[in-house]
């Protein structure tokens, strides 16, 4: 386990054992997707934890950044120090937020799938 990816997986379960039953409201569901920042606030999931992290702020919103993958933030931040199963876990965690799951929902979904990945990998 690397320190970033147990930082950032830690502020992403803060966030939603505050919000449990909190449904992003632009998610692929509604033909959106996610943005880290909106009206110069935190907006999804990833984006609240980082948000609190310091890692973005509202300069990101006229970003290219706000919307894309958890890969190529981590990427762009220099943060590509986390491992195969927290990436996996923070992928699916913003999969399952992104396609109408509570955030409550989507840590579970991403444990559950991190879970059955490192017992498939043994």
């Amino acid at each position: 386990m690397s320190e970033i990816g147990q930082t950032v997986i830690k502020a992403i379960r803060d966030v939603a054992e505050r919000h449990p039953d909190y449904v992003y409201p632009g998610g692929l569901d509604q033909g959106g997707g996610c943005f880290y920042v909106t009206d110069g606030k935190p907006s999804c999931l990833l984006g609240h934890a980082f948000w609190n992290l310091d890692m973005v702020d509202g300069n990101i919103e006229n970003s290219d950044l706000n919307h894309q993958g958890i890969l190529t933030i981590l990427d762009t931040f220099g943060l590509e120090d986390a491992d195969e199963p927290e990436l996996a876990w923070l992928e699916r965690v913003q999969e399952s937020q992104d396609s109408g799951q509570t955030w409550r929902d989507a840590v579970q979904f991403a444990d559950d799938y991190t879970d059955e990945l490192l017992e498939a990998w043994g």
